[in-house]
């Protein structure tokens, strides 16, 4: 599914418009996009840290741009203004019902590589990127909370594996009274 962005779509770093060369959109693991000089910037750091969220980014996906006129997903313009901004409104609405339905399954469900949370990711990234921020601060503040608890979600994920194995090599360097007396303390 290819993103589109619209023609004034711009690099939260830089501001720049978008292209095909030094300025084409490339996606973190957090879902942020920006361009790719300022991402090769950020790659430059020692501890590379998204510059919105300050995740950890060690990759990002290439973006392709569609030219204007092949896709008009967010564009309204045929409708009446009142007509706009109630579907507008109404699309923004359903992204905060899927991210309400996303965030109601248990942590350990909520990942990165869940093709549902990629969709709604990209949704979200496209819709706040073709209006204005403070039109949709509630949206844009949901998706922000989404992620940090998809980030969340998969920290914790990570930690109780790896208690998994601490606890699994213990067990296996302990001697069979040893293990019986911590099983029991349990």
């Amino acid at each position: 599914m290819p993103v589109t962005f619209t023609p004034n779509s711009t690099c939260d770093i830089c501001y720049d418009s978008y292209d095909e060369g030094s300025k084409k959109p490339r996606a973190t693991p957090c879902g942020h996009i920006f361009c790719l000089d300022c991402l090769c910037n950020v790659f430059e750091e020692q501890r590379p840290q998204c510059p919105l969220c300050r995740s950890d980014v060690n990759t990002s996906i290439e973006l392709h741009l569609e030219a204007a006129g092949d896709v008009q997903q967010f564009s309204d313009h045929a409708q009446p203004p009142s007509q706009t901004q109630s579907s507008t409104e109404a699309k923004a609405q359903m992204l905060l019902d899927d991210i309400d339905n996303l965030l109601s399954r248990p942590a350990k469900f909520l990942t990165r590589e869940d093709e549902e949370v990629k969709r709604l990711i990209s949704r979200c990234q496209i819709f706040l990127q073709s209006h204005h921020p403070e039109q949709f601060q509630g949206l844009l503040t949901s998706f922000h909370l989404f992620l940090r608890v998809l980030s969340l979600s998969e920290d914790l994920e990570s930690q109780r594996q790896i208690a998994v194995l601490l606890q699994t090599d213990l067990c296996a360097g302990m001697s069979p009274r040893g293990l019986e007396l911590w099983t029991t303390k349990k």
